[in-house]
């Protein structure tokens, strides 16, 4: 896409070690394009697999060629994804118990993602990383991205996606 921003990632840099993560089109857990928050309390790889696989997924895929408001929240003990203010549940993966807690960078910080990630571009059997790829590429546009220092409620999130969700052209919004 022409034009098109790199996935956005905040923190000190490509250091591979994240407390978070949002994701629309992660391929674990037999999901393909549905809200993904990923959580880390080691800042890596899931113990016992070569990659991050500790998420909460929704169960709704998210539409194409339409705006929609996706979230993720993480109250200590659950990851949950949010599709249009709304909790997207989905079995034991939505809401996702995780009480390990959020990955603490130290003085060096930890990053957070919306939409791609860097990682190995693959694992050993030895679990040592070869090369560099960037993966779950997100293709589309954000119109806004908050962060913030709590877990938001229910309330709070339906409050943010009836404030996100664009007026249809019949109201003037051509």
């Amino acid at each position: 896409m022409p034009g098109a921003q790199p996935p956005w990632s905040h923190g000190p840099g490509d250091n591979g070690k994240r407390q978070y993560c949002l994701f629309l089109n992660l391929g674990i857990w037999n999901s393909a394009e549905q809200v993904c928050a990923h959580v880390s309390s080691i800042g890596g790889a899931t113990p016992g697999y070569r990659y991050c696989m500790d998420a909460a997924i929704g169960k709704t895929p998210v539409p194409f060629d339409q705006w929609e408001c996706v979230g993720t929240t993480f109250d200590g003990t659950f990851a949950r994804a949010h599709l249009n203010g709304k909790p997207d549940e989905r079995g034991d993966r939505n809401p996702y118990r995780y009480e390990g807690g959020l990955f603490d960078g130290g003085p060096d910080g930890a990053d957070f993602t919306v939409g791609a990630v860097a990682r190995p571009e693959r694992v050993d059997e030895n679990r040592v990383p070869h090369g560099h790829a960037i993966a779950n590429n997100f293709a589309g546009l954000l119109g806004g991205l908050a962060v913030f220092g709590r877990a938001l409620t229910e309330d709070e999130l339906a409050g943010l996606a009836a404030w996100t969700t664009p007026l249809p052209a019949s109201a003037g919004n051509q």
